[in-house]
């Protein structure tokens, strides 16, 4: 194994790095090493100490679970760094407290759903309470606030990463007030994409939705198909077929996990565990082959994929091969989750 040189970043990911640093786990090492381990590549020892020496080098500056400290921790806490977790946990607590930021990525809604997962985790009733705590944060947000067509939508910064949340919410604590506000923050990003089955909510100007995980119908169908699988009348439940056949475009220019094939081709695999049709089984058959032939390129004798809009190659999760590898782990038949908490 080659020993790590560069202290500003472990691998080669999307240009984020330089602004983010090169621990988070959308584009850094955590969310590499992650990858790596559930998808059956073993453990990396002087990686990990890379990305322990890193946590104290580089300055906190985000709280969030993509993008900052949340998603750190909880890469930490999964490789068995239990104290160095939550030192971080404890050092973010000043910037979650000053975050308005629901969303997945890097705000309110992806820390909420590690400090639950920590909390049951370690059977620690404060972080569990810590959670509840930003539950009713963004309870308040989506109630008080007005959609906006200009809104961010999808899992990753709209208000389906909150929906996420406010599910586990309730599978914590069996109150259905949660559950009708995961299907309440749902139906406002479907809402601001133009999709609702009464009608009501036109494509802004300029809109057009996505097939992706992160900010498309992808992302939309697997938190939607959760929903209904505890609300069968929930108001998404008639747009869940229209999700999933976006998910089967062939006509996909990128290849990563986020904004590309790969999240498509996971989002696929997943829904197919609950039964597939021939549409399905062959829009996964596609997106496997092209993922290879189409966007894959060599770099040292291995499988390399191209990054954000092509223009580098990517290892990390978000953008390149490591979110690729999740994702044909899983459609290959492979255990666990495409993302965490999903």
């Amino acid at each position: 194994m080659k020993k790590p040189e560069r202290q500003d970043r472990l691998f080669p990911g999307d240009i984020e790095q330089f602004s983010l640093g090169g621990t988070c786990f959308a584009y850094g090492a955590a969310g590499v090493l992650h990858t790596i381990a559930v998808s059956g590549g073993g453990r990396h020892p002087q990686y990990e100490q890379w990305l322990l020496d890193a946590v104290h080098r580089e300055p906190l500056r985000r709280p969030g679970f993509y993008d900052g400290a949340h998603g750190v921790a909880y890469v930490l806490d999964f490789l068995g760094h239990r104290k160095e977790a939550a030192a971080l946990v404890e050092a973010a607590v000043p910037l979650v407290l000053a975050s308005r930021d629901h969303g997945l990525d890097g705000g309110l809604a992806g820390i909420g759903l590690n400090l639950l997962h920590l909390g049951r985790t370690w059977r620690d009733a404060g972080l569990a309470a810590d959670a509840m705590a930003i539950g009713e944060r963004l309870a308040e947000q989506l109630t008080e606030t007005r959609p906006r067509s200009n809104a961010a939508v999808g899992l990753l910064r709209g208000w389906t990463g909150p929906a996420l949340f406010f599910l586990r919410l309730y599978e914590y604590t069996l109150d259905r007030s949660w559950l009708r506000l995961a299907e309440q923050a749902l139906c406002r990003d479907l809402g601001n994409c133009g999709y609702g089955s009464d009608g009501s909510s036109p494509v802004p100007a300029g809109r057009r939705l996505s097939s992706s995980l992160a900010a498309g119908s992808a992302g939309f169908a697997l938190v939607g198909d959760m929903i209904v699988g505890y609300l069968p009348e929930a108001a998404c439940a008639p747009d869940l077929p229209v999700l999933e056949r976006s998910c089967q475009a062939e006509f996909v220019p990128e290849a990563g996990l986020f904004s590309g094939r790969a999240g498509m081709l996971g989002a696929l695999a997943v829904l197919a565990r609950r039964g597939a049709d021939a549409d399905t089984e062959r829009a996964l058959r596609r997106h496997r082959t092209l993922l290879v032939s189409l966007h894959a390129t060599h770099y040292l004798g291995a499988l390399a994929f191209p990054g954000s809009h092509s223009l580098r190659l990517s290892m990390d999760f978000a953008t390149g091969s490591a979110g690729v590898l999740r994702a044909m782990t899983l459609a290959g038949g492979g255990e666990g989750t495409l993302l965490p908490f999903l």
